[in-house]
């Protein structure tokens, strides 16, 4: 994965005032921040969201994401 940038990301969901996560590691060629839409695929499918802030840890950076249904612009 020379050449790529680690994250780990971690979605959030928000349903009924509740709130759920879950996490997925992902590598990028360029880097991301703050306000990007990003998009990756899982064992899921695919899946898109818009970054809502990123904490810096020494081995990797966490990016948590509010996702967003394919399509949608904001």
């Amino acid at each position: 994965m020379s050449g790529k940038f680690k994250y780990f990301i971690e979605l959030i969901q928000e349903n009924e005032g509740a709130a759920s996560s879950e996490g997925t590691n992902a590598y990028f060629v360029n880097p991301v921040s703050k306000g990007d839409i990003i998009y990756w695929d899982n064992e899921h499918g695919s899946c898109g969201g818009v970054i809502k802030s990123v904490e810096h840890h020494p081995t990797v950076s966490v990016l948590i994401v509010r996702k967003i249904n394919l399509g949608e612009s904001k």
